[in-house]
């Protein structure tokens, strides 16, 4: 069974471990969880908008860290 392994992530020039890798890949996932109630940043337009924009680039942002993880 293959060892899984985490996206490789730069951060200003600062590769992060498995580890914090691991752990902004799980922030990321668990805000874009939230992002999915439309009204999770508020019931006003801007509310939801901005909701909506924020799980868009959230997913983005999961499609690449995901690809090509074991």
């Amino acid at each position: 069974m293959a060892k899984p392994t985490e996206a490789r992530i730069v951060i200003s020039g600062v590769e992060l471990n498995d580890a914090q890798s691991m752990a902004l890949r799980v922030a990321a996932s668990s805000y874009y969880m939230e992002m999915q109630d439309p009204n999770a940043l508020g019931e006003d337009e801007h509310g939801i908008e901005m909701t909506k924009l924020y799980g868009a680039r959230l997913k983005e942002i999961l499609a690449l860290i995901t690809r090509g993880v074991t």
